[in-house]
């Protein structure tokens, strides 16, 4: 499959909004724990931005998830939209 950044993204955004939901988060509870505006929040959710490393591992950190099982479950979350 050819890597496409935008679709890639998108992904992020669907995987971080299900693990929020899962925790019955609001995006201001996971802006407070990454030290990320709720606006930033919102914009990676729907794929608008690209957050740098540090962010994904603060993101990570803030479900208790290593940066390794952030990434995996990510790709679970592209696998099971693409089928």
């Amino acid at each position: 499959m050819q890597y496409n950044k935008s679709k890639s993204l998108q992904f992020l955004g669907k995987a971080i909004k299900s693990l929020r939901n899962k925790r019955k988060w609001k995006k201001q509870t996971l802006a407070f724990y990454v030290g990320l505006s709720p606006s930033t929040i919102s914009r990676i959710e729907r794929g608008e931005c690209e957050p740098r490393y540090n962010t994904l591992k603060n993101i990570a950190s803030a479900f208790d998830l290593k940066l390794a099982e952030f990434i995996s479950y990510v790709e679970d979350i592209e696998k099971n939209l693409i089928k």
